[in-house]
């Protein structure tokens, strides 16, 4: 069995296997169903701001704002060879203590969909924390100038370590609620929303700044692997989003930490 650590914190000693936390059984289609059916019973769910206002109330503004939750990890495996920019990324998080991170699964998928980003392009990330994510983009475009990659992040103490990183001239940075200044940004090709704001609130914004025929990546949607039921509750709400939205074509992907891959439709 490969060996396994938890990024923000030191490597254990060989051999040492750490797992995921998360109660192994969770009603998760109950759950979807109870949520959806609560939020149908006060309001539309395609009422953004209403919808956004009871996730809020559900969740908390500790979650919302993007804080940890207690219990979720992401794992790096050290057996396994990453690009140089990757690995350095990954370790800018341990420095950090950052743990909200994307698994490397999920890394090496969104290299694979910035690879086939059209000539011309524009890459969205909502949530730059430390530049894992960012990261795996920049090695999926590779040597091309003809990609911009637009990444946001909140929190500016979190947007500096990202910054200290080298990146190439056609990376852009901006600072700012994700749910606020999409709409602002333009449309782009492929959008990867692992922030609060874009996703968990005005997920709406986030599909209309998403050109024809351009790529969703949503991550940490396996709702089991979450131990804190208000969190479910509310990704519950954007599976639902996302699944019963006629202009995105969805596809739900049972690996790393549950991620919904979804199309939006040419018009």
């Amino acid at each position: 069995m490969r060996n396994q650590r938890r990024c923000g914190q030191a490597a254990e000693g060989p051999g040492t296997i750490r797992h995921a936390g998360g109660r192994a059984a969770v009603k998760t289609a109950e759950l979807c169903l109870q949520v959806i059916k609560a939020c149908a019973h006060e309001c539309d769910l395609g009422a953004e701001s209403c919808d956004d206002r009871r996730i809020r109330q559900a969740i908390g503004e500790d979650h919302a704002a993007g804080f940890p939750v207690p219990g979720i990890m992401f794992l790096v495996t050290e057996s396994e060879e990453l690009p140089g920019s990757v690995l350095a990324a990954y370790e800018r998080a341990a420095s950090a203590g950052f743990q909200l991170a994307c698994e490397v699964e999920v890394g090496r998928l969104l290299a694979a969909l910035a690879a086939a980003v059209p000539s011309g392009g524009r890459v969205l990330e909502i949530g730059t924390g430390v530049g894992v994510g960012l990261a795996w983009l920049v090695h999926g475009l590779g040597a091309r100038r003809d990609v911009e990659v637009v990444t946001v992040e909140l929190d500016d103490e979190v947007q500096r370590t990202a910054l200290s990183a080298p990146w190439p001239p056609w990376v852009r940075f901006a600072s700012g609620d994700g749910a606020e200044v999409t709409d602002r940004l333009g449309q782009f090709d492929l959008i990867f929303p692992d922030a609060p704001g874009g996703k968990i609130f005005k997920l709406r914004r986030t599909v209309a700044a998403l050109r024809g025929g351009g790529v969703l990546v949503v991550d940490d949607m396996d709702l089991a692997r979450h131990e804190d039921e208000r969190l479910r509750s509310a990704l519950a709400v954007v599976r639902h989003r996302l699944l019963d939205n006629a202009e995105l074509v969805c596809a739900e992907l049972s690996f790393s930490s549950g991620v919904i891959v979804a199309v939006k439709r040419r018009s």
